[in-house]
């Protein structure tokens, strides 16, 4: 299997982060769907109908990669990889925006819902359209990486996250609840995707399977410290409304503004090592 060019990389990394935003195009519609027509069951045992049948895909057509195995064998210790400071960059760059992304994704549908009365028959067509954008933008976002840099890019992704983010979860919002959510979702897949692109370049050939499977970790941990820490801070007012939202809105802005600072460091110790400096 051809490994995607340094310089084509972003572009690569954006196909198969897109996968994500697919799953949300049709996932979430569909399980929405399904607990409406069954109960709230019945979305897990689809899920669990379908992990079995990609778990047979994955072994009738997903090629051996072992490429890298045929050189000389070099043993690889994790604790080597926790310490390498470049590498817990990387995994701390990751973890933090995964804590601000999942302080707010389990909260949206309660806090649409219940503070700004969007109808719980809308909410379909809202992850649909959010998702459909956001597969948009992750593409984007993995070729402006390549073609202007994953800095700029990142900086860029998150200044309109964190407008977005102001806007629509720290005061009533003053633009639309479609364009709040899909401006949030799209934003958090566009500026990701440099992030991502530029950690795959830190690990050598023998390293990467280990960092990636690191790297995958720090995520579902940032996933759930942020839906963790936003559990802390809200609370149900005698409405039904979340109490204390605009303060789960600044944690997720305060986390946000750690990628690009470490994406920065990264990328110079990338360009020292590997590169000239294009961003």
């Amino acid at each position: 299997m051809r490994r995607s060019a340094p310089e084509r990389r972003g572009k690569a990394m954006g196909i198969v982060m897109g996968t994500f935003s697919v799953a949300a195009v049709a996932a979430i519609p569909f399980g929405l769907e399904l607990a409406e027509r069954g109960t709230w069951c019945t979305p897990f045992y689809a899920i669990s109908i379908l992990g079995f049948i990609v778990f047979w895909f994955i072994l009738q057509f997903t090629p051996s990669m072992k490429e890298h195995l045929k050189g000389e064998h070099r043993p690889l210790a994790l604790a080597r990889l926790l310490s390498d400071r470049k590498f817990l960059r990387a995994f701390i760059m990751m973890a933090t925006a995964m804590i601000s992304s999942y302080a707010i994704i389990p909260n949206i549908s309660a806090y649409y819902q219940l503070n700004l009365g969007y109808p719980r028959s809308s909410l379909g067509f809202l992850y649909l359209v959010g998702g459909v954008f956001s597969l948009i933008l992750i593409q984007i976002g993995g070729r402006a990486s390549d073609k202007i840099g994953p800095i700029p890019t990142n900086i860029l992704g998150t200044l309109l996250l964190v407008i977005f983010l102001y806007d629509g979860f720290m005061h009533q919002p003053a633009s639309s609840l479609l364009v709040v959510f899909i401006m949030f979702m799209g934003m958090v897949c566009f500026r990701n995707v440099s992030a991502t692109t530029e950690a795959s370049k830190l690990p050598k050939p023998h390293e990467r399977a280990a960092f990636m499977s690191l790297f995958s970790s720090t995520q579902h941990l940032g996933n759930g410290i942020g839906a963790l820490l936003a559990s802390a801070i809200l609370s149900t007012g005698q409405d039904g409304a979340l109490v204390n939202m605009e303060w789960v809105g600044l944690l997720s802005i305060v986390m946000a503004l750690f990628q690009p600072l470490l994406l920065i460091k990264i990328r110079q110790g990338n360009t020292t090592q590997n590169e000239p400096v294009t961003a």
